[in-house]
């Protein structure tokens, strides 16, 4: 069966982020990462753009020239980049595009420990359509029947249970991971502000973007809109009374890790539930 990590202490964290040119956005996502108060963690910077990135790269941090890559689906990339972080024990998607709260991190390692499932990841998250003029926040929660199910920006998950399942090549690959095993997923809704994800250009598909949608997932969401400009414009404002609309103040931070039986006990151990 898959191993058991729930009380692994400090597990390494590495924390993946996919581009494609967008300079500007992957400096703030760098800067995001860099704020981030966990730790054991790293940086992977799968950059299959041209040019390619420029950086100052800290010694945590690695920048991979993915243009070799021939895949094309976001579930092909998330699996090119995944095979690059040997050595790590969590991955956690940390997109070019999105902004994270320092505590992020932190936050979700500690609830994939204490949930005892394989990937968790956060229902509700606001988004930032830079297509209109201004931009426009909107507001997405998933649909309370799909237990588990979190955005995929969100996502961070134990590295052994994407190895026994990888994602599938597809557009809608986030969806058809969760739909293959349910139950190895959690999801949270935070109380505060913890996400602010961008839509631009061709980075979602239609269907899933709020203006083709009249779906109750979406909620144009204006009293939010100089928070999302703010966040994504690298000033990271303090969110001590920032709620996010119908959550519930009853998100636990989870801090601490329990004391766990040596990684080397656990190798070994076959792929099945």
């Amino acid at each position: 069966m898959l191993p058991n990590l729930r009380h692994l202490a400090s597990p390494t964290v590495a924390a993946v982020l996919l581009c494609s040119g967008r300079q500007i956005m992957v400096e703030r996502a760098v800067r995001c990462y860099r704020a981030q108060t966990y730790e054991p963690r790293s940086l992977l910077v799968f950059d299959n753009g041209n040019p390619q990135i420029t950086l100052a790269w800290q010694a945590d941090e690695i920048h991979v020239d993915g243009r070799a890559f021939a895949g094309g689906s976001i579930g092909a990339l998330r699996n090119a980049a995944n095979t690059l972080c040997s050595g790590v024990d969590i991955l956690a998607h940390f997109d070019s595009d999105d902004w994270s709260h320092p505590l992020r991190l932190a936050e979700q390692v500690a609830f994939l420990q204490s949930s005892g499932k394989r990937c968790v990841g956060y229902r509700r998250a606001l988004f930032r359509d830079t297509r209109p003029t201004p931009p426009e926040a909107w507001e997405y929660t998933a649909m309370a029947e799909l237990a588990g199910y979190s955005i995929d920006a969100s996502r961070c998950y134990w590295r052994e249970f994407w190895q026994c399942r990888p994602m599938v090549d597809a557009t809608f690959a986030d969806f058809a991971w969760w739909a293959k095993s349910p139950e190895a997923f959690a999801a949270e809704t935070p109380s505060e502000l913890r996400m602010v994800c961008g839509i631009h250009g061709d980075n979602m598909s239609g269907a899933y973007r709020p203006d083709t949608m009249s779906k109750p997932e979406w909620r144009r969401a204006p009293e939010f809109d100089l928070l999302c400009a703010s966040a994504h414009g690298g000033m990271i404002p303090s969110y001590a009374s920032t709620q996010v609309s119908g959550a519930r103040p009853d998100r636990q931070v989870r801090e601490g890790f329990r004391s766990a039986p040596s990684r080397s006990a656990q190798a070994g151990e076959a792929c099945s539930d």
